[in-house]
């Protein structure tokens, strides 16, 4: 089964168990589209893979209301939510710019 079945499977359990994720993780789309996102991650001297593409087709992923608040009780996965493109990419750059790189 590859990533886009998967997604669909999730997304189906998602919709019946009516968890608000879904839409926390689509309602954050900063305006990238999937030749965006592999262009912006091209120019940061990343390889995106087809499966992060495929993802970020699925969910754009979470806007820092919902990654950065200490009370947010949604989450995908037990390491917390996905974020959208322009978040990641920025605290790359920030990172890679101060050689301070976040690790969990």
């Amino acid at each position: 089964m590859n990533l886009k079945e998967k997604l669909n499977l999730l997304e189906g359990e998602l919709i019946r168990i009516e968890s608000p994720i879904l839409r926390l993780l689509r309602d954050s789309n900063d305006g990238f589209d999937r030749d965006q996102t592999a262009h912006v991650l091209t120019n940061l001297g990343m390889c995106p893979l087809q499966m992060l593409l495929d993802f970020y087709d699925w969910a754009t992923g979470a806007d820092e209301n919902i990654l950065f608040n200490i009370n947010n009780q949604v989450k995908l996965s037990t390491i917390g939510n996905p974020a959208k493109v322009s978040i990641t990419t920025s605290l790359y750059m920030l990172d890679a710019t101060t050689d301070d790189f976040f690790c969990t």
